[in-house]
């Protein structure tokens, strides 16, 4: 095999011969085309579909279009004779095409090709999102093809076949070249450095990608993005994927011992320990409340309010200020070891040595002690949370029941 593609919408998935022939698999089996179907002989080296559905086929001898039961060749609509290398189908339904002098389009509609660039070399082609067709044409670079028949911007005494391959534009924008020597991503592809003697721009070292940074071979044969960003380089050894990091570290402050967390409004994330003071957290920096001391518990309500509580007591954080919340007499100096929201917005505290207390409802909001869980006072919850349908369920030491409330 030496190319395979599926068109978009599934109608089954055709496969290029190295060797000549094209086979379709669909509906549970396979189908063969030669020559004899009027497929142009050669290695087939790209695929392509229009709109409606029709299938066009490039090989090492010419161009055939398949719509039905026999392939055309597109000889009689002006396009030229010999390889067609490279196959690309726009949003606009304009089918592109490098052939061996250069790069021709077929416009929707169009009984004829015309012209586009007068290229002199195998090539790739990729849209960008703008709408705009670029190819990589060999010794004369990367360049995004133009409206009407015009040379390319860098033209070589000797064009040939150079470095370059695959092209694609991944959904940032970005432009992804394989090389014969690992893989190039440009961030900024209107502003490509001037391109080297064998076609490749001059990016900077961490925009190359070789076997000495962990890729499989040092050939890039083809690039595909999926559904979830992640790139796809199929090497002459292997294949890579690259993909964005999910998690970004960020340094917490020293000490930090058995922290608790809650989101933070505006972004970020609170963090609340029993050795250091709680700190808001975001991608640049650790913000750490006024006023606050060591508090190991930090929820968030569903009004967007946050409560951190300790052995110092409750705190209510507005911002970046802690705002300290007056409890019952009895409990000063008591550690809170978990807090959950209950109905109305009330706050449920899990007390050391003194059980459950939970606020009363609104506008009062003094607090009362709840009755000791099974299990009696040693079954005092390490951790409460409340789910969707209005159950509380505590981390006790002996068991975890589930209490309506």
């Amino acid at each position: 095999m030496s190319t395979l593609f599926v068109p978009p919408g599934g109608s089954g998935l055709w496969i290029g011969y190295r060797f000549g022939g094209v086979g379709w698999w669909h509906a549970g089996r396979l189908q063969h085309f030669g020559p004899e179907d009027g497929l142009p002989s050669g290695t087939v080296l790209a695929f392509a579909a229009s709109h409606d559905g029709t299938i066009w086929a490039g090989t090492t001898t010419g161009l055939a279009n398949f719509y039905g039961r026999r392939w055309n060749p597109a000889s009689a609509t002006g396009y030229p004779a010999g390889a067609t290398y490279a196959l690309h189908v726009d949003r606009f339904d304009t089918l592109w095409a490098v052939a061996e002098d250069g790069t021709w389009r077929l416009t929707h509609g169009s009984g004829r090709f015309e012209r586009s660039s007068r290229s002199w070399s195998e090539g790739s082609l990729a849209e960008r999102v703008d709408g705009h067709v670029w190819v990589a044409n060999g010794t004369q670079g990367v360049w995004a093809l133009p409206d009407s028949d015009a040379p390319p911007p860098r033209q070589r005494k000797l064009p040939g076949h150079g470095q370059i391959g695959p092209l694609l534009f991944d959904h940032d924008g970005s432009l992804w070249i394989g090389t014969r020597d690992g893989v190039l991503r440009a961030t900024d592809p209107d502003r490509l450095p001037p391109p080297d003697a064998d076609g490749a721009p001059g990016l900077s070292a961490g925009s190359r990608f070789t076997r000495a940074d962990g890729l499989s071979g040092d050939a890039a044969l083809a690039i595909f993005e999926d559904r979830e960003g992640s790139v796809w380089v199929s090497t002459s050894d292997g294949v890579d994927r690259f993909r964005a990091d999910k998690l970004v570290r960020v340094p917490l402050p020293h000490g930090l011992l058995y922290p608790s967390l809650a989101a933070a409004p505006g972004g970020g994330v609170w963090v609340a320990s029993t050795e250091v003071a709680p700190v808001r957290v975001t991608q640049t920096r650790c913000v750490f409340p006024r006023s606050a001391r060591e508090l190991p518990g930090v929820l968030r309500d569903s009004r967007g309010n946050v409560w951190m509580a300790g052995a110092l007591g409750l705190w209510r954080i507005t911002g970046d200020a802690a705002q300290r919340v007056n409890l019952p007499s009895e409990l000063s100096g008591a550690p809170v070891q978990a807090m959950a929201e209950m109905s109305g917005g009330r706050l449920r505290m899990a007390i050391v040595r003194h059980g459950q207390w939970e606020q009363d409802e609104s506008p009062h909001r003094d607090w009362h002690p709840v009755p000791e869980p099974l299990g009696g006072p040693d079954a005092n919850p390490l951790a409460m949370v409340r789910d969707d349908q209005g159950r509380l369920w505590p981390r006790i030491r002996l068991r975890s029941p589930r209490e309506s409330g």
